[in-house]
This record gives structure tokens, C-alpha cells and sequence, in this order.
């Protein structure tokens, strides 16, 4: 249907294209507006206003446009855009001379990475050809604001070789502070990629047995995804991005016609595309989908996957939205999404129930005793739930994966680490890891929202609420270990005893007495202390 439709408004497409702003079609964009409309409306996606936008472009500075998408969050802006403009003439004059200065430290490579990145951005139509000073004066006058580009290395690429990023300050040449928020993007996480998991999972039903039907997961990424979504015409002035060019010696000016990456406003500006488009998908061909910015993660039976991809990546293109190839993860049983390893394998052959158990209990003031004075004890309140759940169930809590939600980013930054400078802290998470490592239990722990959490009611010592609504079952509180002081643990019997901690201990000096063989400094084995 999306192809036929497609090719119908092709003309439509060609003429609206004609009439956009100065940014759309100087960067030549393939996005299919008549397409994007038509779709809006079968759809019923809730931002309807946005294809057209896109034709004019959508700001940086200024108050943000807002989307339906989005949740209210008003951040007021620091700098008016006028503000911004009369202060720009002093402002450049900083900017190209810390360029011609940041040039002289940084390395060769970097510096020509970001300018051959720059003019590659250049030949595909992303942003303008090199101007003198004098040129970007002819066109904007005295008031116009210049933006530094510099670039930032990223580890390295298959071929062993390294991988430049360019960034463009926004926030040193104060286009951010210029920027009037207004909405914050909810965004997806490791839980809601386990979440549909779960509930793709749950829906097979009598197929969880066909092992055709095992889920698989891929993944997508959009090719300079920001520059997908063009900057308001009439903003080009207050981001004319300044580049060094290793050959000349000299800072060169581009004027910017997509979304530039470092721009406050440009994450929810991208964010509307990349949103819009897996609602699209998602209603009108039934994917299991979702994003993380312009990352797309697929979770598909095996025996639908490559249909599902193969559609996925269809739509995109008629809409317009460039996929990277080199990006793409093909349907597989063990894929990598938002940094984590999924083992689709683990959730076939995990026993399945829908019953839902669950605990609550005050801290014991014999333990509230044991705790530093503090004027803030809730994150200690939140870790104490840890071990406390762990003893609870653990007729059921063993040689399982687990996933462990929390709503206190304290609590969850000690679980994560695995330790905390506070002394309160690390007896509880020591007390959780231990009981963890002692069952078994693959733990990945991770954040949920306070008003997402469905144990926030229990917390409170409220069971009449979501507890009673879904049929949850009480289990009272196992507390006769954490009642008591955690027991001294000898730390030599984590590397199996005193007499193998004294052999690793001597062959360790004798491998730092190798090391520092031509030393003046004279390591003995017997030593005490390391």
C-alpha cells in the first residue's frame, strides 16, 4: 500500500518540494512529505503538524516547537535571540581566536578528519561551501553568530583505525543559552527493549514451543541522522559553523542546513522524526519496534524477522529517512542494542507464570541503628529492598537471570558498581552481591520511574492499590538475616584460603622483583604489605 500511494504523490512530493524553505531544499531532502501526511492521517499519529515543518524547518534558538510526543518541562531561556545577536560581533572574535589556538595543540589527524568530514558534509548537500569572513558579512550583516567545529576521537572502526567525531559548540557561542526549553523526550532504556521482549514473548503462546518462532533481535541507525531533519531557514544565522582548515592555516565558514549535532534544541527536533516514524510503522505494519535517538531496535519472531526488517527499512525509505548499512545488525538470537548483550536463548527457556508475589516490611530499628546519622536516608531504605527480596524469594530466586528495577539513582549507581564510599551503603551491597553470587542469580539492575514502578504502593504500605488490582500475592518478609550483624568475612577465602593467597602473594613479588630487576629498590617476598 506504501509503495503504490508512494509512487501515486510522487508528483505532489516534487511540487512541495519546489516551494520550501531556503534549508529543505538546499540540502536537497528526500523526505516525502505528501507521503508523511497521508500516513499522519491513517495512522492517527498525534503530531500531525510535523511533515509540514519540516518543510520550513524547525529552531534552535528561540522557544523549542513542541510536540505531543513530548512531556511539559519549561526551561526559560538565559539570552534573549536578540541578546544573542548583539553580543555576536564581540563573540566571534573569541571563537576564531581560540580556534587558531586550539589548532596549534591539537593532533594533525584530528584536525584533518574534521575538515574532510566537514567537506564530505559539503558534497552531500548538509551544509553550505567554504566562505570568507567577508562573504557570511555580505549576507547577514554584522549579526550573525559562528559556532566552533572540533572533533572528538571514538575508539576505533573494524579496520583497527581510529574514528573522528565533529561536534559543533553550541553552548560556548551561547546559542543554548538562547534556547527556551519546553518539553523533555521520553526515552527508551534496556527496560522497555526487555519489556517488549516480554510481551512479544507472552503473546506466542502455543508458538513459545515452535523453536521457528523463537524471537531474534536487529537492529537500525540512521546516516547523519540529525542533518535528516533541516534547520529553520531563517536560523542559518546563528549557526555558521567555523572549520580550520589544516592546508591553509585559516578558519573557513559553512552555513548549516540540518540540525546541528550540539544544539539543545536539535535532540527533540531529531527526536519528533525518529518518534513519528515508529509510530508509523508500528500501526501500520505491526512492528515491534522502538528507538533510542536515531538507534531502532526490532524484536521479531525467527520466522518473520527478515519480512520485518525488509519492511522496515522499505518504509524508511519511502519517508525519506536514510538508513547507514554499515550500521545494521541482522536478525539474530544474540544481537547488542544501547550497549547491552540480549540472549534471546535465556528468555525461551525461562519457566513462564503470571502470577505476581510480592513483599514490604519497615527497616528493623535494630538495622535503622547500625546506620550513620544521616539527614537523607531513603537511597538506604531503597538498598535495603535488595537483599531483603533476595532472602524473601529465594525459594524461586536461583541459577536464573534476573532484572532488578529501582526508582533511586543513588541505590542503583552503588548496585551497579558494586560499591559506594559510604560505609552504610557498601555493607548492604556487599550483603546483596554475596547473596547473589551464593544462588547464582545474573543480575542487571537498572532505573524505572517512580510512577512506572508498580512497587511503589507496598513501599508505602498500600496493598488495596495496584497489588490488589492485578491479584498479587503476599509473601511475608524473610528479615532473620538482615536483622543480625553481617558476619566478618575472611576476604582471603574469595581466593580459596590462606595458604593459595600466601603462594599468588609470593609469585606476585617475584614478578614485580623481575620487573624491577634493574631498580635500586629491593622487593622482599615475605613482605607484609603490597
Amino acid at each position: 500500500m506504501l509503495e503504490s500511494r508512494a509512487k501515486d504523490l510522487e508528483p505532489e512530493r516534487i511540487e512541495v518540494a519546489s516551494k520550501a524553505g531556503f534549508t529543505f531544499r538546499a540540502m536537497q531532502s528526500p523526505l516525502h512529505i505528501p507521503l508523511m501526511n497521508l500516513v499522519s492521517e491513517l495512522a492517527r499519529i498525534e503530531d500531525r503538524s510535523l511533515p509540514n515543518k519540516l518543510l520550513l524547518g524547525l529552531p534552535i534558538v528561540g522557544p523549542a516547537d513542541e510536540s505531543p510526543f513530548f512531556e511539559p518541562l519549561l526551561v526559560p531561556a538565559k539570552l534573549t535571540v536578540s541578546q544573542l545577536l548583539l553580543g555576536a560581533p564581540a563573540r566571534r572574535i573569541r571563537i576564531v581566536a581560540r580556534i587558531e589556538v586550539d589548532a596549534t595543540h591539537a593532533k594533525p589527524e584530528l584536525l584533518s578528519a574534521v575538515f574532510n568530514k566537514t567537506m564530505a558534509e559539503v558534497e552531500e548537500h548538509k551544509m553550505g561551501p567554504p566562505l570568507e569572513e567577508v562573504d557570511v558579512q555580505a549576507k547577514y550583516g554584522n549579526h550573525y553568530n559562528i559556532v566552533q567545529r572540533y572533533g572528538i576521537e571514538q575508539g576505533v572502526d573494524e579496520l583497527g583505525s581510529p574514528k573522528f567525531r565533529c561536534i559543533d559548540n553550541h553552548l560556548d557561542n551561547q546559542n543554548n543559552d538562547a534556547a527556551e526549553r519546553r518539553q523533555k523526550v521520553p526515552m527508551a532504556s534496556v527496560a522497555h527493549i526487555v519489556l517488549m521482549i516480554r510481551a512479544l514473548y507472552a503473546s506466542l503462546k502455543d508458538h513459545a514451543l515452535d523453536e521457528t518462532w523463537d524471537l531474534v533481535g536487529a537492529t537500525e541507525d540512521l546516516k547523519a541522522a540529525y542533518r535528516q531533519c533541516p534547520l529553520l531557514s531563517s536560523q542559518m544565522r546563528v549557526a555558521i559553523t567555523a572549520v580550520w582548515t589544516p592546508h591553509s592555516k585559516k578558519v573557513q565558514f559553512h552555513e548549516m542546513y540540518g540540525q546541528p549535532f550540539g544544539a539543545g534544541h536539535a535532540v527533540p527536533n531529531f527526536c519528533r522524526i525518529a518518534e513519528w516514524a515508529v509510530r508509523a510503522v508500528r500501526r501500520l505494519l505491526f512492528l515491534v519496534v522502538d528507538h533510542f535517538f536515531d538507534d531502532y531496535f526490532l524484536v521479531e519472531p525467527k520466522c518473520l524477522a527478515a519480512s520485518a526488517v525488509w519492511a522496515f527499512r522499505r518504509s524508511m525509505h519511502l519517508f525519506g529517512l536514510i538508513i547507514d548499512p554499515k550500521k545494521s545488525q541482522l536478525p539474530s538470537t544474540v544481537w547488542r542494542a544501547l550497549g547491552v548483550h540480549f540472549d534471546m536463548q535465556a528468555i525461551r527457556h525461562s519457566p513462564r507464570t503470571r502470577q505476581t508475589w510480592y513483599t514490604y516490611t519497615a527497616v528493623p530499628e535494630t538495622v535503622i541503628q547500625e546506620w550513620l546519622p544521616s539527614g537523607q536516608q531513603v537511597h538506604l531504605v531503597e538498598l535495603f529492598a535488595g537483599p531483603l527480596a533476595l532472602d524473601t524469594f529465594k525459594e524461586m530466586l536461583s541459577n536464573r537471570y534476573l532484572i532488578h528495577f529501582i526508582d533511586n539513582s543513588a541505590a542503583l549507581g552503588a548496585l551497579v558498581k558494586g560499591y559506594s564510599p559510604s560505609e552504610d551503603n557498601i555493607k548492604i551491597v556487599g550483603d546483596y552481591w554475596l547473596r547473589a553470587a551464593s544462588r547464582k542469580l545474573f543480575i542487571y539492575c537498572d532505573r524505572v520511574e517512580s510512577k512506572s514502578n508498580i512497587s511503589d504502593d507496598p513501599s508505602r504500605l498500600n496493598v488495596e492499590g495496584i497489588m490488589a488490582s492485578i491479584g498479587a500475592v503476599y509473601i511475608p518478609p524473610c528479615l532473620e538475616f538482615l536483622e543480625q550483624p553481617a558476619p566478618n568475612r575472611d576476604p582471603t577465602q574469595w581466593f580459596g584460603g590462606t595458604v593459595r593467597v600466601r603462594r599468588l602473594r609470593e609469585a606476585l613479588f617475584a614478578r614485580m622483583a623481575v620487573a624491577h630487576s634493574h631498580s635500586s629498590v629491593h622487593i622482599r617476598p615475605d613482605a607484609r604489605r603490597a
